[in-house]
């Protein structure tokens, strides 16, 4: 497995190789190297352009491979801020999409679909994950 990140990570040391780059500046960031599978864990939300993010995992991807990707929603705009949380005692990271300064946009699900259709992938599964307790 290997990692890409904008800052190091706890357990970049886990990987086989990590990189602390931004491919939307670095778009060969792989030097032509081809997964199996991706995993994007609250990444797209800090790219200035989603088309890009998409092309770039078409890029490395080999034929028949998959993509998990999953993102802040729209509604976490409207979740307590982290700081009003820590103030009650309670420990969290993050609930509040404006809680991370780097995070640009939560993409609408669907443009984001559109885009994967649009580079030739085809979506297995879509859905959210509803936290009622942070509501």
């Amino acid at each position: 497995m290997h990692a890409l990140s904008l800052d190091k990570g706890l357990h970049n040391q886990k990987y086989n190789s990590w990189k602390i780059a931004n491919f939307e500046e670095e778009p060969d960031i792989f030097a032509g190297k081809k997964f199996d599978a991706v995993v994007c864990s609250h990444f797209i939300e800090h790219m200035k352009n989603p088309e890009q993010t998409i092309y770039f995992l078409g890029q490395i991807l080999n034929k028949n491979g998959e993509v998990y990707i999953e993102w802040p929603h729209e509604i976490s705009k409207k979740m307590p801020l982290r700081e009003k949380i820590l103030k009650k005692g309670i420990l969290i990271s993050t609930t509040n999409f404006y809680d991370d300064k780097t995070h640009i946009c939560p993409w609408d699900s669907k443009y984001v679909l559109k885009l994967f259709e649009k580079n030739g992938f085809n979506c297995r599964t879509i859905g959210r994950v509803f936290m009622p307790y942070l509501s």
